[in-house]
């Protein structure tokens, strides 16, 4: 297996309400591309929350690449929000 991966980090008001529409939507994209969620919520203020949302795919796999860089696209646009902010690119 050729593992790779990619990989969305969105930031979020640490608010209950906005992390748990921020991990359903991120669940909703992944599985939507056909992949299993992989998401991580990390306090990094008493105010933010940074989101680590982890792709993983086979390169060897045919279409894997353009698959997981689509998911990539849908879930980068989502957070062009006024809620939210990239933490790292």
């Amino acid at each position: 297996m050729a593992a790779d991966s990619l990989w969305c980090s969105p930031v979020t008001p640490a608010d209950g309400a906005q992390a748990e529409e921020l991990v359903a939507l991120a669940g909703e994209i992944l599985l939507r591309h056909g992949f299993e969620p992989a998401i991580s919520l990390t306090m990094i203020t008493e105010r933010s929350l940074a989101c680590v949302i982890s792709i993983a795919y086979d390169r060897q796999i045919a279409g894997e690449d353009a698959r997981a860089s689509a998911c990539h696209g849908n879930c980068s646009a989502a957070w062009l929000r006024p809620a939210t902010l990239g933490y790292r690119a």
